[in-house]
């Protein structure tokens, strides 16, 4: 008895011979190796060899017939040698499969046809053969056909009859089972156990049935198509003949006797019978129609090789120009690089031309005005030298009269002494009053600003309008020029002496700003009043050019902020006013204006004109000098704080954050709230510029930003407020928007309707001082931002509530999320929930030390 066994799978296609086939493996069989992939219509597998589907097609061609072939395959009719070939073939791919094994299971429905050869490949490799027949409703079989194979169903139906009458009278000379697929479906377990049972071989193997993994198989969407006894027998498209074979197979399924052999035998040989002649003329003609539609399909899939072929080369050309062009864009930017560099250098040569030129300016002044003092000077020195005259000749003229007769000469001879004594006290005076310290600051500023000879004339004006009256040396003040330092002088006269009033009892303070900047007036003046009038403190801003209104305000507050002004005139005005009135004087800042090295470091001022730029340089230390006047120092981030603090002397700076309001959060709800008014799938991706200083940080974006627009054309860009022309980006003006600036509510539905926002910055000092605005701004309408990871962006939890990136990382990122709306949705919502939790008047205090917020907000707010 031979040791091997090879389980034949037979049957029409689509009636579950690739189900049964994976049972019977999973049972133990061993698979032949070069399985066809699972494919269009059987998802779960076919389980069949590719080698003996092609051996099948070859052999079932050369006899003129076909897999879709109902008529009667005579193989006795084939060449022998082709026979013979057919048989070595499948007895090589027989015998590597059972290589390692002794019982291997081979399926192919074309088998069912071939199966004198398979019996002999058997044969001559000294294995035995159990065949498995399946057996399904050929309703069914053919309504699968028909969805897979576009067959009509009485065709399909043909087809099934004429598989398993084949299959049938080859597998005889065998053991055999036959399998109903409507049971093999209802419980694969149970059939796997049946086949345990009746082949041999499977049940010497001892396995258990493993009834999870069959039954998991079994119900993964095997049966698309269903259809039972009563059906078959009322579609009037199925041929009678077709339901009697079916009766007759399910008859032998349940019993394989001699008698039920004996009623297919009949049904064959009359099927044959009836079928032969008008089955040789349809399948002729349809054989024909497949040969000329096999020559068109090869001529034209020749022509498609062809053009694929062109294409290819086509594509490699395209590809070769890409590359030079990508070579060209690289030696254009570092042509561009090197105009860049060239101009800046013509820039800083522009700027010290301008600085030389002032300076001689400044020079020829003073010269001119220590000219005219020395001229003056002369002239005094010569009508003093006459009055000398005069004196000593009137002393001689009296010499031994009554002292009476002297006096009055010696107080005309003093006149001139005693006017220079005066101007000199009305000097000391000044100084006194406003102190050592910032009487310096200021002529050191008139000094660096206008010269030596301004601050000689500056402190002679000063002088000639004080003169003492009277014994309490009451200064009154005479009319002069209305130069602001006039009205300072003025102020020092007319209020140095009062008495000041009695601080207010409730925690209050007054903003001066100025600034009118929209966006700085927002976030460092309007939201600093919310936060104030939230805890219960009264707080009111104002515009210090109104000199008059807010300085006789500042009386009823216990504290003096002053935002982002430099030192002035105007500035001191109200800093002396507030020391006289006993106020804390607070100093608020958002940008490091003060600090020459952070402005130098910012490349953005490279992109303004030179006369600009040269004048946020020289006007550094006037901030510097206001922040050095006041008590306390306030700051927008933890960088800016930290260089407030080294500029003023070791000074503490506190950080009070930019947070969002809450007339912000409920306009940002509406807008929310409202249908959006773009559709598609166009990704609009959003800069949002405050001034023309932002020039360079947009060039950290842009490679980044060109590639994207080159690469989808379903990518926008919208640019808001400033922001120059670039040359880059000309290619895809048609899908770029530009809008100016406008008020928060038309800002902030432009930035609603984007589906991410850029916060490009280059790496330096003064933008590491920058507070997350943009950020803000966008996460309360739910837009995720792609930021550059500088300062305060690092708050961002990357990946979550954005995005805060390297310079080299702005490409992956925006093209990720260019193709991913559901994570910009996510991270979008996220961001909102962020900025409401943390960021708001409400939930964000100022972090300030125990002193300044009693100051602000009372005793029990510090304590708390």
């Amino acid at each position: 008895m031979t040791e091997n066994v090879c389980i034949l799978v037979t049957g029409m296609h689509r009636s579950g011979t690739s189900a049964v086939t994976r049972v019977i493996s999973l049972l133990g069989a061993g698979l032949p190796t070069g399985l066809l992939p699972a494919g269009e219509g059987n998802q779960a597998g076919f389980w069949e060899s590719a080698d003996i589907v092609e051996l099948n097609n070859h052999l079932m061609a050369e006899a003129g017939s076909g897999w879709d072939d109902w008529r009667r395959f005579d193989i006795g009719a084939l060449p022998a040698d082709a026979i013979e070939r057919c048989r070595r073939e499948a007895a090589d791919v027989i015998s590597r499969t059972f290589a390692g094994t002794g019982l291997i299971v081979l399926k192919d429905p074309r088998i069912s046809r071939l199966l004198p050869v398979y019996l002999d490949a058997l044969s001559d490799v000294d294995a035995a053969a159990h065949v498995v027949l399946m057996n399904r409703n050929p309703l069914a079989v053919a309504r699968s056909l028909a969805a897979r194979n576009k067959f009509s169903v009485p065709f399909g139906a043909m087809l099934w009859l004429r598989y398993m009458l084949d299959a049938e009278q080859g597998s005889r000379p065998v053991p055999r089972t036959i399998v109903r697929y409507e049971d093999l479906i209802a419980d694969g377990p149970a059939t796997a156990a049946r086949l345990t049972r009746e082949i041999g071989a499977l049940h010497a193997l001892g396995r258990e049935v493993i009834p999870d993994e069959i039954a998991s198989f079994i119900s993964s969407g095997l049966q698309h198509q269903q259809a039972d006894a009563s059906e078959l027998a009322a579609a009037p498209d199925v041929p009678d003949v077709v339901g009697e074979a079916y009766a007759l197979f399910e008859a032998l399924a349940d019993k394989d006797n001699a008698a039920n052999r004996k009623r297919i035998d009949e049904l064959r040989q009359r099927f044959d019978g009836e079928m032969r002649q008008a089955g040789n003329v349809a399948m002729g003609e349809i054989y024909e129609r497949q040969r000329e539609y096999s020559n068109l399909h090869t001529y034209v899939s020749d022509r498609l090789k062809e053009r694929e072929s062109e294409l290819r080369s086509l594509r490699g050309s395209l590809g070769h120009a890409r590359r030079e062009l990508k070579t060209l864009n690289l030696e254009s930017a570092k042509v561009q690089e090197f105009r860049l560099n060239e101009h800046s250098k013509s820039t800083r040569i522009m700027q010290k031309l301008l600085e030389s030129e002032k300076r001689a300016i400044a020079l020829a002044e003073e010269k001119s005005g220590l000219e005219i003092q020395l001229e003056e000077g002369r002239a005094e020195t010569g009508r003093l030298n006459l009055e000398l005259q005069q004196i000593r000749a009137e002393l001689a003229r009296l010499t031994g009269q009554p002292w009476r007769r002297i006096g009055p000469v010696l107080r005309r001879g003093l006149g001139s002494v005693s006017r220079a004594a005066t101007r000199t006290a009305g000097t000391v005076r000044a100084i006194r009053y406003l102190g050592l310290r910032t009487s310096f600051t200021r002529a050191r500023q008139i000094v660096e600003d206008e010269g030596p000879a301004a601050l000689l004339r500056k402190v002679r004006t000063v002088s000639d309008r004080l003169h003492p009256v009277g014994a309490e040396g009451v200064s009154v003040w005479h009319p002069g020029p209305p130069e602001l330092i006039d009205e300072r002088a003025e102020f020092v006269v007319r209020l140095a002496g009062r008495a000041a009033p009695n601080r207010p009892a409730d925690p209050s303070v007054l903003i001066l700003s100025d600034t009118q900047l929209p966006q700085c007036w927002k976030y460092r003046i309007e939201n600093k009043l919310e936060t104030f009038r939230l805890n219960g403190i009264r707080a009111e801003a104002g515009d210090p050019g109104d000199l008059y209104k807010f300085l006789s305000e500042l009386q009823n507050y216990r504290s003096l902020m002053f935002y982002r002004m430099p030192m002035s005139d105007l500035f001191m005005i109200y800093h002396d006013e507030a020391r006289r009135l006993g106020l804390n004087i607070f100093y608020d800042l958002d940008d490091p204006t003060f600090d020459r090295v952070a402005l130098g470091s910012n490349a953005n001022l490279n992109m303004i004109d030179p006369v600009h730029r040269t004048m946020q340089l020289r006007d550094a230390p006037k901030f510097r000098q206001a922040m050095e006047s006041a008590d306390h120092l306030l700051a927008s981030t933890p960088e800016l704080a930290a260089l407030m603090s080294a500029a003023a002397g070791k000074k503490p700076a506190s950080l009070w954050r930019n947070v969002v309001d809450q007339a912000g959060i409920r306009l940002s709800g509406q807008i929310l709230a409202e249908p959006p008014r773009r559709h598609g799938q166009t990704v609009r991706i959003g800069y949002f510029s405050g001034s023309l200083a932002h020039e360079a940080d947009f060039n950290e974006a842009l490679p980044a930003l060109v590639e994207l627009l080159r690469d989808s054309h379903d990518i926008e860009l919208m640019v808001a407020g400033h922001a120059e022309p670039r040359a880059e980006l000309r290619p895809f003006a048609h899908r770029m928007r530009t809008v100016g600036f406008s008020d928060y509510e038309s800002y902030l539905r432009e930035v609603a309707q984007c589906d991410l926002v850029l916060v490009p910055l280059v790496d330096n000092a003064f933008n590491r001082c920058k507070s997350i605005v943009r950020y803000l701004d966008a996460a309360l309408v739910e837009v995720p931002v792609v930021a550059s990871a500088v300062g305060d962006y690092s708050l961002i939890d990357n990946g979550k509530t954005g995005w805060a990136i390297q310079r080299n990382e702005w490409l992956p990122v925006l093209s990720k999320l260019v193709e991913d709306r559901k994570l910009r949705e996510h991270v979008g919502k996220s961001a909102r929930k962020f900025v409401l939790k943390t960021f708001t008047t409400a939930q964000r205090p100022p972090d300030f030390a125990r002193n300044i917020r009693e100051e602000f907000f009372g005793k029990s707010h510090a304590a708390a």
